[in-house]
């Protein structure tokens, strides 16, 4: 089929992050209240994180009255998000690593004086890797419920992207008001592309609507377009027989003749004698 018809790919398509999370927030707004609520959940369940985050309060939040927004547009001031009480970082990566983390945690006291002052401490041993922080951020994309004082903002990356850890510290610090990395990584739920792939083809095979069904397959096709495709386990129906002469040594091997190894002192390893073995 040409991709070009799949709704979320256009003539002058480009892999960015950017596309990807507008296609995952579009695809979020345009579902049912009862849909996205299952949807969100079962993403969330194949997510990492930390051990200190509270998942059961995580899972009791509304989600039936969300919004949603991409990059800075959000309708809310960063002040009023500062003080919300359930604030989460979310990043969605093709394989869930973070670069420098160590880097930041071995120097967390300097990490917030840098935040505060926008400044790296003088003599600093890490000043370059402090002045990364330096700067405001573009968040990807939001989930969100002001009412209820509930955000999740959203980092992602292509497959082969990195993702810096430096970026999420400002993201927490500029909308989100925390400075701590130790309290960042508590608040960071890391998910993967194919853990979003894998739970649209659970959610296809529940009872939704057929219109709701045709827009999750856009967005599964889309994401395979990209690299990331739902694991369906192996299908062994599929696997060709192994060649005839394949076939042959495998039927005509009766196993290693373990009394019939010879001992060759002169390069002290064990070998076989290959006529011994196999006759």
């Amino acid at each position: 089929m040409d991709r070009h018809l799949n709704l979320f790919v256009s003539y002058n398509h480009d892999l960015t992050e950017d596309n990807l999370t507008r296609a995952f927030i579009v695809t979020l707004s345009l579902l049912s209240t009862d849909t996205n609520h299952i949807f969100l959940k079962t993403i969330l369940s194949r997510s990492q994180y930390s051990e200190k985050l509270d998942f059961e309060d995580l899972f009791k939040q509304d989600l039936n009255s969300i919004q949603f927004a991409l990059q800075g547009n959000i309708e809310i001031e960063r002040k009023k998000i500062f003080a919300f009480p359930h604030k989460y970082l979310v990043t969605i990566t093709g394989n869930n690593d973070f670069a420098e983390v160590d880097d930041y945690l071995s120097t967390e006291e300097d990490v917030e004086k840098t935040l505060l002052k926008r400044e790296p401490p003088k003599g600093s041993p890490q000043f370059q890797l402090l002045k990364k922080l330096c700067s405001d951020s573009r968040p990807d994309g939001w989930i969100y419920n002001k009412d209820k004082g509930f955000v999740f903002l959203i980092e992602s990356k292509t497959a082969n992207s990195i993702l810096y850890y430096s970026q999420v510290i400002s993201h927490a610090y500029n909308w989100l008001g925390l400075s701590k990395v130790s309290e960042i990584l508590e608040r960071t739920i890391k998910i993967r592309w194919s853990d979003i792939a894998n739970s649209i083809d659970r959610l296809i095979r529940m009872q939704i609507t057929e219109s709701e069904k045709r827009l999750l397959k856009e967005l599964s096709n889309y994401l395979e377009y990209n690299g990331f495709k739902a694991f369906k386990g192996l299908q062994w129906n599929k696997l060709k027989p192994p060649p005839p002469q394949i076939n042959v040594f495998v039927r005509g091997f009766d196993g290693f003749r373990w009394s019939e190894l010879k001992y060759q002192p002169e390069i002290n390893i064990l070998r076989t004698d290959t006529e011994d073995i196999y006759g």
